[in-house]
């Protein structure tokens, strides 16, 4: 099984895309989320609420609460050297951090949690990666990652 997940909804955040993180803990185990922002606003301010939130379970459990949540699509993929401590560290921190449409939004989010991890991934600061989507691009070209629907 792949130990590194990433998920898109194509449509969301005005069709700019939205996207969520998975990465395996144990064997068979995941911790999953997101930051989905429901207010929509381009600013939250930390300590309000983004919307972040974390889960863990199987992998049936994460694509389940990937399709519930409205996720298009998935990449999975392995890497060899994970830090599952310092992903779950990040994945915390997205909580109450807040939420800025430039610099601290999901890709920001799934970013930090997945480089954390051990990943090595496109930035989302990079020219060309601005929208979640572009970003979905330029991160299945770089991580020739397997795919399809949660």
């Amino acid at each position: 099984m792949a130990n590194t997940w990433a998920f898109i909804r194509f449509n969301g955040a005005h069709d700019m895309g939205h996207v969520g993180y998975g990465f395996a803990i144990a064997p068979g185990q995941y911790t999953f989320g997101s930051v989905e922002n429901p207010s929509g606003s381009p600013l939250v301010q930390p300590g309000a609420n983004n919307g972040a939130w974390i889960s863990t379970g199987s992998e049936q459990d994460m694509r389940a609460a990937m399709r519930r949540n409205a996720y298009d699509a998935y990449l999975c993929w392995d890497i060899p050297s994970t830090n599952p401590g310092a992903a779950t560290q990040a994945a915390q921190a997205t909580v109450g951090e807040g939420y800025s449409v430039i610099g601290d939004n999901c890709e920001d989010a799934v970013y930090h949690v997945l480089t954390a991890y051990g990943a090595q991934l496109p930035s989302p600061s990079a020219i060309g990666n601005a929208s979640p989507n572009a970003w979905w691009a330029a991160l299945e070209n770089a991580t020739q990652a397997a795919g399809g629907a949660p």
